[in-house]
């Protein structure tokens, strides 16, 4: 490391902490004319490796700089396998004994492509990020065919599916949105949530796309295919039943406070009514 490590790396470098790691990245096929070292150490500080590469074949190999590329990515995911959280900086050397000479190849990831220039421009750099959790459906709305995606990633998530159904209706007025689509869009969103999520989704497609009777039969067909649509009757039928169960109590405890004012005895009250003493314990309180 001393002789051959550039000095303005070897400034930074506390080779007392420099210890030798049982690991290997070569492929199987290259270990007959390849071998590797993986060291750790400290460099400027900061947990780092350096990585030795040494190739006994006699022809050079144009594309080196990606090959140890590979092997770097290799190093950077055995060392967060360890419970890192953040990437570590690599050192890559290569010991080079081939007949051809000087080494024919640029050791330049860059110069890997085929336009050197471009791969600088566009990559390695920052990525694109399209980040849909700050705009409004307004605004992706405005994004044309690639608004289909935007609003079903963006509004699957949220617990109202009300919402996801109006944006869809909204998209496939204006035509952004294919009849042959809707099968791919229902699957998906059924993928990311569970049946109960379509109820309100559904209603919100029978009450405002009346004049779009090819998609609504699209969306039962699928709904019955599926099962979700047994899901939502059945979701109905209980909220049906748990409201005439709570009309009937709210009856039932009328009779028993007018019974009460009566004078009947509680176990009367009780027979008659079918409610029990936790039931009937605020009225009696109150008389």
């Amino acid at each position: 490391m001393e002789i051959h490590l550039p000095k303005h790396i070897r400034e930074l470098c506390d080779l007392s902490t420099l210890h030798f790691e049982n690991a290997s990245f070569i492929e199987e096929h290259l270990k007959q004319q390849s071998a590797d070292v993986l060291y750790r150490l400290n460099i400027a500080g900061s947990q780092a490796y350096i990585y030795v590469l040494v190739e006994a074949q006699s022809t050079a190999e144009k594309l080196m700089a990606f090959r140890m590329l590979k092997y770097q990515m290799s190093i950077m995911k055995r060392h967060l396998d360890e419970g890192y959280k953040t990437l570590p900086v690599i050192v890559p050397i290569l010991f080079y004994s081939g007949q051809t000479k000087p080494y024919p190849y640029s050791v330049n990831l860059m110069d890997c492509f085929d336009d050197p220039d471009l791969a600088r421009t566009v990559m390695f750099g920052d990525f694109k990020l399209i980040d849909l959790s700050v705009l409004t459906l307004e605004e992706i709305k405005t994004h044309k065919n690639v608004a289909l995606l935007e609003g079903i990633m963006q509004q699957v998530y949220m617990r109202d599916a009300i919402n996801l159904a109006r944006y869809l209706i909204a998209l496939s007025e204006n035509k952004w949105v294919l009849h042959s689509q809707w099968r791919d869009v229902l699957e998906y969103v059924l993928s990311v949530r569970k049946k109960g999520y379509f109820e309100g989704f559904f209603e919100t497609f029978k009450e405002i796309s009346k004049e779009q009777k090819e998609t609504v039969m699209t969306l039962e067909e699928f709904f019955m295919e599926k099962g979700v649509l047994r899901g939502i009757e059945q979701g109905m039928e209980k909220g049906l039943e748990q409201g005439i169960e709570r009309g009937k109590h709210a009856e039932a405890l009328e009779i028993a406070k007018n019974m009460m004012s009566e004078g009947i005895e509680i176990n009367v009250i009780k027979k008659v009514t079918k409610l029990n003493d936790q039931d009937l314990q605020p009225l009696r309180r109150s008389h």
